[in-house]
């Protein structure tokens, strides 16, 4: 399967004359593309999961655990 950018590069150097150099069909192919729709980057991004088995991890979802404050100058007694 080719993606989007090889698709937009070959039709411009299709139209462009013989013998144009690489960097000006990609300069020009910069000009005519557009980003695919967003399912087809969803529809990767589950292909991806589904191959390594790996989820993404959710920022925020657990709870941090609370520290006791810090004593800061004072001593604490033993009891006799």
């Amino acid at each position: 399967m080719v993606n989007a950018w090889m698709q937009t590069v070959k039709q411009v150097r299709d139209q462009m004359p013989k013998g144009t150099p690489l960097k000006a069909i990609l300069k020009a192919a910069k000009k005519v593309y557009k980003k695919p729709a967003g399912l087809v980057k969803k529809v990767a991004k589950s292909v991806k999961r589904a191959v390594t088995g790996k989820r993404r991890k959710r920022r925020g979802t657990k709870k941090k655990a609370r520290k006791g404050k810090k004593r800061r100058g004072t001593k604490r007694r033993k009891k006799r």
